[in-house]
């Protein structure tokens, strides 16, 4: 009984007139003429089997809609979760690193640049998530991310590259060395937009420039 109020709660007004019309019109057809006070016209009928059809095929089609819904979602979530389980089993380096990256800072989310390809593709895949779903991606270089709950009976220490046990100091300096450049501790990426072109330099760089020079060149005279 409490499937059934729940049901008839999230029916909007034009569901709920179709599902009133719809019993009263199978109400009129199942009860007999001749328990009837007067006399029914047989244009009555049809116009009740009309009704009935009506409310009938309207609820069908979003039963059908609903189930569809399920099947789908239920498609896509297995769809997912065997992109997730290919891209585990075929990291690269820099996507193994930053998983491994939670371990070495002890904790469980990290603020990632959105540019970077790996990135991307572990939010794309499912084995990352936004700690902030509401944030728009487009509007931060660097957003918080933390890793999916699907993901982490997968991501093993052996999958991370880990040794097992607590992490020694010379392991844990040889892991810090191999990370990207965009996970080091004194990062920072300075970008200067022109046109679809991005500089990107980390502190502590030795980056030369060059002024340009002006070199005036004299054409030799003309011999007459």
């Amino acid at each position: 009984m409490r499937w059934l109020k729940q049901a008839l709660a999230r029916l909007n007004i034009l569901e709920m007139l179709l599902a009133w019309f719809g019993c009263g019109a199978v109400f009129f057809i199942l009860i007999p003429q001749s328990y009837w006070p007067v006399s029914i016209a047989p244009n009555y009928l049809l116009i009740a089997w009309a009704g009935a059809l009506l409310s009938l095929s309207y609820f069908v089609g979003r039963l059908f809609i609903r189930c569809w819904a399920v099947v789908d979602g239920f498609w896509r979530k297995r769809l997912n979760r065997r992109n997730m389980e290919s891209l585990i089993h075929c990291l690269d380096h820099t996507e193994r690193a930053i998983l491994r990256e939670f371990v070495i800072r002890r904790t469980s989310v990290l603020k990632l640049p959105v540019a970077e390809p790996a990135v991307v593709n572990l939010l794309n895949n499912g084995v990352l998530e936004m700690n902030d779903s509401q944030q728009m991606i487009e509007q931060h270089e660097r957003v918080e991310c933390m890793i999916s709950l699907a993901a982490r009976p997968l991501l093993s220490y052996r999958v991370l590259s880990l040794p097992v046990g607590n992490l020694t100091e010379d392991q844990l300096d040889k892991l810090k060395k191999m990370r990207p450049a965009f996970l080091q501790p004194d990062y920072q990426s300075n970008r200067t937009y022109s046109g679809k072109v991005f500089r990107i330099r980390t502190i502590g760089s030795n980056t030369s420039e060059r002024p340009t020079e002006l070199i005036n060149q004299q054409h030799p005279p003309i011999a007459s």
